[in-house]
């Protein structure tokens, strides 16, 4: 199996003591997590729930108020993300929780048909004239949307959607979209799409 070498070089366990003084004197600003303004997009609403976790989890941020300092990053045209705070969870706040908050705010501001359309989407893909792994992410974001499909179906859909000479390629190289991870496939079918270019 071949192993990717890292493209950076960094050395955090150097011996030099002054360097590691400096290092612990070093504090990193909490990073705030980029407003969300309610827009049906699947990349600005999940760059918003991973933000806002790492923000909330960073920050050591008490469970009471996790919800409360997560509204003063809702904005927006006509406020739609705030207004589903302020209408839905802010005089109950305390009944929440993150995993229903950001189930809720979903349901909220994408249109009630948007998994559907999403499930539409994925079974028209296919690779076209997109990299293996462009096509890879792009498959990653319509399953993170849609929600509900098991780790097999998704590497079953990766290899019946890529290109008929990557999966012959797959099947020589010991493949099997039954038995073979979503990475392996991926990095095999990476390896002979260079390779062919």
């Amino acid at each position: 199996m071949c192993r990717r070498q890292s493209r950076t070089s960094v050395d955090l366990d150097r011996d030099d003591e002054s360097d590691n003084e400096d290092r612990a004197k070093i504090k990193v600003p909490l990073l705030k997590p980029i407003e969300y303004d309610g827009s049906p997009d699947p990349l600005k609403f999940f760059r918003f729930l991973t933000q806002g976790m790492a923000y909330l989890r960073e920050g050591k941020i008490p469970r009471e108020s996790q919800l409360i300092r997560l509204s003063y990053f809702l904005k927006g045209k006509g406020r739609k993300a705030y207004k589903f705070y302020a209408s839905e969870v802010e005089y109950e706040v305390e009944d929440w929780n993150l995993q229903q908050f950001f189930d809720e705010l979903f349901n909220y501001c994408f249109p009630p048909d948007f998994r559907m359309r999403q499930m539409e989407k994925l079974n028209r893909m296919c690779q076209g004239n997109l990299r293996v792994r462009e096509y890879a992410a792009e498959l990653k974001l319509l399953y993170r949307t849609i929600g509900t499909i098991s780790e097999r179906e998704m590497v079953t859909k990766l290899w019946k959607g890529m290109h008929v000479s990557l999966q012959r390629a797959l099947w020589k190289e010991c493949q099997d979209p039954e038995r073979s991870t979503w990475d392996e496939i991926v990095r095999t079918a990476e390896r002979h799409e260079i390779a062919d270019s």
